[in-house]
Order: C-alpha cells, then structure tokens, then sequence
C-alpha cells in the first residue's frame, strides 16, 4: 500500500497468527515489486530483503488465548528468550567485519542472547528456506521466545545491536 503522507509503500506478511504478523515500509515501487516476484516465485528472497519488524498491532485486537497454547516455530530457531541468528560465510567481507561485532556484543550481553551462526555453504538448505544468498550478506534475524522479532541487513556496531536486540520490557543493558 501506498502511504502518501511519507511517500513510502507499506509491506506487510503474516505467517499464522496475529503474534507473526509484520511490517516494513519501503521507499520504492520496484522493492515492492521485487518482494511480490520473489513470494511469488517461491524463492524466499522477499523474506530477508527487507528488514521486517513484527507488529503487534493486529495481535491486540485479535488476541485469543488459545492462539498461545500452541505456539511454535518449526523454522530458525525455537525456544525462549533472545536469539540472534547470523546468516553469514567466511567469504564474506561484510561477514569477516560483523564477527568482531559478535564478538563485542557477545561480550556486553553475556548469555543473555543466544547468538547462532548460519554458514550458508554449510547449510544451504536453512539459507534458501530463509530467501538469503551470498550476495545478501550478512543477514540477522531477531528471536524474541521464538517469535521473529526483526531482520538486520547489513553489518551493525555492537552497540546497535543491543539497541535492535533490546525490547524496552527486557533491558540488555542496564
């Protein structure tokens, strides 16, 4: 949708139920077009093109409680808490720049974020589920108990990723 009071054109996906429903707004036509193409095509691109943030508008005016009895994520990754995953490759360059940004961040956070490392040349199959190719590189994908949060394209200083990392309810830092 075209959303001309800030010229820019609003994406949206739901995978299920109202706590997966997400947003982006972009500023071209032509991303939005790549997006449908690739959703269209099935390859998954459109996935991680853009950085997608969950929008929790949609899941305070549906909420049911039976939709979080059987909550479940068969995709990257299950389970609680924080969950940063690294789509990466040695042969990266931006790769090579985000380790040390791990690194750093690994420190400040401790195991307060579980951080997982995707190497696409060793998992192809998880890589292509997820739309990422070598050309994308690096992509992160935020966990929040095993909800998608947000998805990073680029690299990103330590410090902005405990900001993208940090909802306001759960402080990583104090």
């Amino acid at each position: 949708m075209y959303l001309s009071d800030r010229d820019v054109f609003g994406l949206d996906f739901r995978n299920g139920e109202p706590r997966r429903h997400y947003t982006v707004n972009v500023p071209s036509k032509a991303t939005v077009m790549d997006a449908f193409l690739s959703y269209f095509d099935g390859d998954n691109r459109w996935r991680t093109m853009v950085e997608w943030e969950r929008d929790s508008h949609y899941e305070q005016i549906q909420r049911r409680p039976e939709q979080f009895a059987h909550d479940s994520n068969d995709e990257l990754p299950a389970g609680p808490g924080l969950r940063l995953v690294v789509f990466s490759t040695d042969a990266s360059p931006g790769s090579q720049v985000l380790q040390r940004q791990l690194a750093d961040l690994e420190r400040e956070t401790g195991d307060r974020v579980d951080i997982e490392v995707v190497d696409i040349e060793l998992a192809p199959r998880i890589a292509a589920a997820w739309g990422v190719s070598a050309s994308d590189l690096p992509v992160q994908v935020i966990f929040d108990d095993g909800i998608l949060q947000h998805v990073v394209l680029g690299t990103r200083s330590a410090r902005d990723l405990i900001s993208e990392l940090s909802p306001p309810e759960r402080p990583l830092t104090a």
